[in-house]
């Protein structure tokens, strides 16, 4: 999993970070500092649970 498709497929989402943050059970602080900074400290599980949670969402609103 890179960096790169998860801060695709956040943009992409029609939900609020907030939205996808409460999915993966992590802060949304840590997702926007993905948008803005593409933070390298974020470790992968972090990333692999909000790529999770935002394809869960996309795929329950169709």
């Amino acid at each position: 999993m890179r960096l790169g498709e998860l801060v695709r497929l956040l943009e992409e989402c029609p939900y609020p970070v907030q939205a996808v943050a409460a999915r993966a059970n992590i802060d949304p602080a840590t997702i926007k500092r993905l948008l803005v900074e593409s933070a390298l400290d974020v470790d992968l599980d972090t990333i692999q649970k909000a790529v999770a949670a935002v394809r869960y969402l996309n795929y329950t609103s169709h």
